[in-house]
């Protein structure tokens, strides 16, 4: 791929500055000096000295229709400027430029002549440039075969221009050497020569010959030139750059005639450029003043031609609430900058907001509830704003309060309760099945009871009243089931799965029918600790000293009863906190028992 650039050429080359435009009858649009671009980039070069502001040489557009930013200017037609310019030593031929170098070199250095030139090997393909080709070559050295942008390397006998297409119907082959051996190359026979003078021949591609190289010309209007350059850029800095190589500047649209110039040049490069999707040209935005200036230092007054915001579609009310509503929309996001999204109330403006370009949502909040509001939604880009769409929603009522029933009965019951806010027309009632539904409050559980181990506990209540369901859920959530839901009658229920020795809290909740209303109670109970692991006993002058292992869950102290193995008649009970006890003073008889207990937190 390729970077463009125009070129406005008077001599003396100055100093260049780029900008961009749209492929869309080069319309303006904004581009940052240090954007990374991700497209091959078109870029109008200006060369003059200093750049003397085009008079309207053409005028193209339709009767009574002025070119303003909503009305593209009509592209102008080749006819209708001049494309016979080209750099010095460069000669001109239709809308290209042609040279002869008359430096005798290979076909891969010709090539890298060319290049160094921004150019490429000639490619004459009809015969009237064929002619000319000949006639440029004769006049700089009647004696010297030069090289063309034709070869058969890649395939012997068939043929390719250097720009990748196949040689047509035209040539001015004397012969074609056939032969299979290194005659690749295609050159124009000296004009000195005693046969065949001035016709195609293909040689080897390393016999040291002339050059002719090929390249854009430049396009007059008034007293600058223009120009594309098809080479990549990525910054508007490297844009800048390049114009500068070619010493000249970025193109300055002021006015419409060279708008249109424009407009035709980035029309006939895409054809050859398809992807290419917008173009730079000599006008930035300067942040200190607000405002765009064209690269000359001049303020942006009088015409532009800045492309316009797309329209604004599919505007809805996505989301409603007592104080906030939301809308979505959509638009091509390539085509906006950002949008305008203005809330109205009572036919007064209530709310403005400024919104980037990706986002197509907007949530306003704050609204008054039970009231209707209007929202205006509007796209923009470079200060042009598209027309409005317009949406209305109304913000829900709030919520009745301190609802109440009385009087209720089998057939009949009273509501009361406190005005929702605002604007509230009507109050909807709903009946099940048509009829007044009588619901009971339950009563709480009565007499709650703990019965716990070391890893369950059983709960068990007692129950009055009337109830729909019960439910019990304990805390910590360590259970199998925390939560357990029993039948209307039931008065016990089990958790397991519990860890030892810990503090749990039952809370046991009646509900009526469709779960209106609750009644609960609550109990706390702990957890029985694990038993004594690898209890051990020694004997020593008349002194027993027993040692175990904690066991898991939380220990508040051991109880120890020290009794006869053979009468079992208890001798003694001791308590401590430690994981060892000694009991000391004991006659010597055969056997003692100790039996160790363990007490939880209660």
């Amino acid at each position: 791929m390729g970077f463009t650039a125009r070129a406005e050429v008077d001599r003396p080359p100055t100093p260049r500055r780029c900008v961009r435009s749209h492929t869309d009858g080069a319309k303006m649009t904004r581009a940052r000096p240090v954007s990374r671009l991700g497209a091959v980039v078109l870029m109008f070069v200006v060369l003059t000295e200093p750049v003397v502001e085009a008079q309207p040489v053409f005028v193209v557009q339709p009767t009574n229709t002025p070119a303003t930013a909503s009305t593209p200017a009509t592209t102008p037609t080749p006819a209708a400027v001049s494309q016979d310019t080209c750099e010095p030593n460069w000669h001109s031929h239709g809308s290209r430029c042609f040279r002869a170098f008359d430096v005798e070199v290979s076909y891969a250095d010709a090539r890298a002549i060319c290049l160094s030139h921004k150019s490429h090997l000639g490619l004459p393909k009809d015969q009237a440039t064929n002619d000319f080709v000949v006639q440029l070559r004769n006049s700089v050295n009647n004696g010297m075969d030069a090289w063309i942008g034709l070869n058969d390397m890649g395939q012997e006998g068939t043929f390719v221009w250097e720009d990748g297409e196949v040689l047509g119907s035209f040539d001015d082959f004397a012969q074609v050497d056939m032969s299979g051996n290194d005659a690749d190359c295609v050159l124009v026979k000296r004009g000195a020569a005693s046969t065949r003078p001035n016709r195609w021949a293909d040689k080897s591609c390393t016999r040291l010959l002339g050059t002719i190289c090929e390249k854009d010309g430049y396009t007059s209007l008034a007293e600058a030139c223009y120009k594309v350059f098809t080479e990549e850029t990525e910054t508007y800095t490297d844009a800048q750059t390049h114009c500068a190589n070619e010493g000249g500047h970025l193109a300055m649209p002021k006015d419409k005639a060279t708008n249109q110039l424009l407009t035709y040049l980035t029309d006939q490069a895409s054809k050859e450029y398809p992807t290419v999707s917008f173009y730079f040209f000599g006008l930035t935005f300067v942040d200190d003043k607000n405002a765009y200036r064209w690269n000359d230092g001049s303020d942006l007054v009088g015409f532009s031609n800045w492309a316009l915001a797309a329209e604004v579609t599919d505007l809805l009310v996505d989301t409603v609430s007592e104080t906030c509503i939301g809308i979505s929309w959509t638009a091509p996001a390539s085509q906006v900058d950002g949008y305008q999204v203005v809330v109205f109330k009572d036919n007064m403006e209530a709310a403005r907001q400024n919104i980037a370009g990706d986002v197509t949502t907007h949530e306003q909040c704050s609204l008054t509830p039970g009231y209707p509001y209007t929202f205006e939604v509007a796209s923009t880009r470079n200060g042009n704003r598209s027309s409005v769409v317009q949406i209305a929603s109304v913000t829900y009522p709030t919520d009745p309060t301190n609802v109440t029933t009385t009087n209720v009965t089998e057939n009949s019951v009273t509501i009361t309760w406190e005005r929702a806010c605002c604007n509230v027309e009507i109050y909807h009632f709903k009946r099940p099945n048509g009829k007044i539904t009588k619901v009971a409050v339950p009563t709480p559980p009565m007499d709650v009871s703990l019965v716990s181990s070391a890893d369950t506990i059983i709960v068990t209540w007692a129950l009055t009243g009337v109830r729909n369901s019960t439910s019990l859920e304990i805390s910590p959530a360590e259970a199998n089931d925390s939560m357990i839901v029993v039948e209307p009658d039931a008065v016990s229920a089990k958790f397991e799965g519990l860890t030892s020795g810990r503090k749990y809290t039952v809370l046991i909740t009646t509900w009526s029918r469709q779960k209106l209303y609750h009644a609960q109670a609550n109990a706390s109970t702990s957890t029985a600790p694990g038993k004594p692991q690898d209890l051990q006993i020694l004997s020593q002058h008349g002194s027993l000293q027993v040692t175990w292992a904690a066991p898991s869950g939380n220990v508040n102290r051991y109880s120890l009863t020290l009794a006869a193995a053979a009468d079992g008649v208890e001798q003694t009970r001791n308590t401590t906190t430690l994981t060892s006890f000694t009991f000391r003073g004991r006659r010597m008889i055969p056997l003692f028992n100790p039996q160790t207990t363990v007490w939880g937190q209660n």
